[in-house]
Order: structure tokens, then sequence, then C-alpha cells
């Protein structure tokens, strides 16, 4: 079995834009703490094309205090490319109505259209557990509401649950993958703050 804890990148709330900065860092420290005090350490991080992801995953990193892999970068986690497509004049009006970042991708474009980003994402999460090894933890540092199409797409395209609709600041879904390849949706990993 192996396990993917994919979470959002930390707080922007960085001096240049799109970038975490003090309490951004603070929270991703005090998550990789939190993860080694209960014994999660990751054999693998993994991070998006965009700055505050790898902002993220080094400052959790730190906090965790463990030896891990490399970071690999996961396109399908998000690119620029990906989030100018997204993030239309739609998008930004139905999350300014109260719309999830992913009940807003649908409303902005479709479900046909968010099915195709939803494959995609599913991709992704997918290829970063094929990366691992048989009983490997891996963690990745992504972006709402690209891990939460990933989940939607990994369950069929049902309905998901308020809880893995609506992720927050460094919260996130966990994934795992059988030995025979199969990818289930485990739960959500909630923050406080």
């Amino acid at each position: 079995m192996k396990t993917l804890r994919y979470r959002r990148h930390s707080i922007k709330d960085g001096l240049v834009k799109d970038t975490i900065g003090e309490k951004g860092i603070a929270l991703a420290i005090a998550e990789g703490q939190k993860d080694g005090d209960n014994d999660i350490f990751p054999d693998h991080v993994f991070h998006g094309e965009l700055v505050r992801t790898a902002q993220t995953a080094l400052a959790y990193t730190y906090g965790l205090e463990s030896g891990v892999k490399p970071m690999q970068v996961v396109p399908e986690i998000g690119s620029q490319t990906l989030f100018s497509e997204l993030a239309n004049d739609a998008l930004r009006q139905a999350v300014s109505d109260g719309a999830s970042n992913f009940e807003a991708v649908i409303k902005a474009h479709g479900v046909d259209v968010a099915k195709v980003y939803a494959a995609n994402a599913a991709d992704g999460v997918v290829a970063m557990l094929e990366a691992c090894d048989d009983d490997d933890v891996a963690i990745a540092f992504g972006h709402s509401p690209i891990i939460e199409l990933a989940a939607w797409a990994l369950t069929g395209f049902g309905t998901l649950t308020d809880e893995l609709s609506k992720l927050s600041d460094l919260e996130g879904i966990v994934f795992q993958m059988d030995d025979e390849g199969d990818v289930e949706v485990i739960g959500k990993i909630a923050v406080e703050k």
C-alpha cells in the first residue's frame, strides 16, 4: 500500500505576489513538526511548479527534521499555464459569491471541461504514487482546486462531501494505492490555525 498526503500550499502572505511569508512559513514548519511528532515521515516530497508550493515543501521538511528524498516537481499539481486557464472572470465571480474553489471550476467551466481538468489532476496523483515503492508515504504540496479535482476524478466523478471539496491553507486529502494500482480517497487532512 502506498500513501500520498496531498496538501494545499501554506498561507499566501509573502511580500512578493503569490508567495508565502512569515505566517505561511510558520504554519508549514508547525505542520512538519506535528507530523514528525506523530511519526509521519514521508519517503518522498512532491510539489508543483509555482513557487509557493516549493516554499511550503521546504518549510514543512525543515519542521519535520527528517531526511527525505529530493523534492520532485510534478506539472499536474499546477502550472502557471493551468492557473491562467482556470482562473477566469467567471471563476473569480463564483468564488466571490461564496463557492469553493472546486465548485467555482465547475460553475465557470462546466462539468465536461472540469472533468478534463480533474482527469489530468488524477493523473498527477497516480504518477506520484507510482514513483513510490511499496509501503512508502509521500507528501505533495499543490493547489486548490487541483487536489479536490483529483479526488473527484478518482471517486468516479461522484459528489464530493463538503469536507473534501473545500480545502483551506495546508489542508489536504489522503490517497492510497493498493498493490493492484487502484487508488482510493481515504480522507481529509485538517489544519488548525
